[in-house]
């Protein structure tokens, strides 16, 4: 299972050049990483580089994307995490362990 939480490390930063707009509505392509120094943290990014993720928590290795018209991953809500990449420029998340996820 996992938990969808904002991060205490954010960083302002925008949707970069893959946002589209669509009459009022905008979309993007998602990055998506894992964090090579924290167990089981992850993160979404708009930019395939990952070039605004906390470097504390780095090194950052992208692991997939979710195109403009696909969902994420886990139901997240997808408009959450375009506001957060929008406002910081990222969204940091974490799987849990099984143990907590039954509980």
């Amino acid at each position: 299972m996992i938990g969808l939480g904002k991060s205490a490390f954010q960083p302002s930063g925008a949707f970069g050049s893959d946002a589209t707009t669509s009459g009022a509505d905008q979309t993007m392509r998602i990055y998506m990483f894992k964090s090579e120094t924290q167990h089981k943290l992850q993160a979404f990014a708009g930019d395939l580089l990952g070039s605004q993720l906390p470097e504390r928590h780095g090194p950052w290795t992208a692991i997939g994307a979710v195109g403009p018209d696909n969902a994420p991953p886990h139901n997240f809500s997808r408009a959450a995490i375009e506001k957060a990449i929008g406002a910081e420029g990222f969204q940091l998340w974490r799987l849990r362990d099984e143990a907590q996820a039954r509980a």
